[in-house]
């Protein structure tokens, strides 16, 4: 597969690709504080601990529409053949700090564990370098335990949580690196 920018008639390609996975774990969060404490003297405890389900779940992409992330992007990347279209990723400006944040990372399902989202997440990431930027973040649901195998398979170090992130109310988990 060749790794080139995406332009602007990728997008329909892109849209049709199912971002949907079959996830078998849920990452459940639990946070722990003394009510008797005083906030002064106080700890707040959180664990993240991986679940299995009783049965696999599909987890959709959460987040903004396809189109909505592309207009925002400050880069997208497909991996592609002359006829296939085998992933994207696409790339928004961190608000916080000097880096990329991967608003969306699909790859084709027939694809799947093939090496193509690391490739995708490599050119992220020298871009990323090339802009002079310090790291790629991302963020995926907590019912995505295959987006979370791959993130810390890839380099990224867990960065915390919101339980409110996504439309859904579903709790994100964020990711960072270094590029």
């Amino acid at each position: 597969m060749e790794l080139r920018p995406a332009e602007i008639e990728d997008i329909r390609a892109c849209a049709a690709i199912s971002g949907a996975v079959s996830s078998t774990h849920v990452w459940q969060l639990t946070l722990a504080r003394d009510p008797a404490a005083s906030l002064a003297t106080s700890e707040f405890g959180m664990t993240l601990r991986c679940l299995r389900l009783p049965r696999p779940v599909e987890v959709k992409p959460p987040g903004d529409a396809l189109d909505t992330i592309w207009e925002r992007a400050a880069a997208a990347f497909v991996a592609a053949d002359e006829d296939l279209l085998g992933g994207y990723v696409v790339l928004t400006a961190a608000e916080e700090r000097p880096a990329a944040t991967v608003a969306r990372l699909v790859v084709t399902p027939a694809l799947r564990r093939r090496k193509v989202g690391t490739a995708l997440l490599r050119v992220a990431a020298a871009w990323a370098a090339s802009e002079g930027l310090e790291g790629l973040q991302a963020h995926c649901s907590a019912r995505n335990h295959p987006a979370v195998a791959f993130y810390t398979r890839s380099g990224f170090t867990f960065a915390g949580y919101s339980e409110g992130f996504y439309a859904r109310g579903e709790v994100a988990l964020f990711w960072q690196r270094s590029v």
